[in-house]
């Protein structure tokens, strides 16, 4: 049996290379409905707004404004919250509680982890541990 679809995922990061990588391997994923794929902040708050979708992933090092900053004014907007997975080169100890203290509910190297979205995903109604 199938999975419906119903997952409606955003990415935000400024490489084309990986917007793309993430896309592909994404639209594998059956429980996936809707994938957006910005590459600024702006646009991805704009977009997380008008699509409210269900999962974020977000890069740290963005132009303008960082995934940092972008991380704490999601958490700070009056919609349904996303589950929000950082996915970033940035891995040292310092970046990783940051996000996690703002609310980040991931923190993956890209790297390292970029293959434990899917699984994220797949488990994306529960609660899952902290990577």
């Amino acid at each position: 049996m199938e999975l419906q679809k119903s997952l409606s995922i955003l990415i935000i990061d400024d490489s084309e290379v990986i917007l793309d990588m993430l896309s592909q391997l994404l639209k594998e994923n059956s429980a996936v409905n809707r994938i957006i794929c910005v590459n600024s902040a702006f646009d991805g708050l704009w977009k997380i707004e008008e699509c409210t979708p269900d999962i974020v992933i977000l890069d740290i090092n963005l132009p303008v404004m960082s995934g940092i900053q972008v991380l704490r004014r999601v958490r700070m907007m009056q919609v349904v919250q996303p589950v929000i997975i950082m996915l970033t080169n940035n891995t040292m100890t310092r970046y990783k509680e940051e996000c996690l203290n703002i609310g980040a509910d991931y923190f993956l190297d890209k790297s390292r982890d970029f293959m434990k979205i899917q699984e994220i995903i797949n488990n994306s109604g529960v609660e899952g541990l902290i990577i």
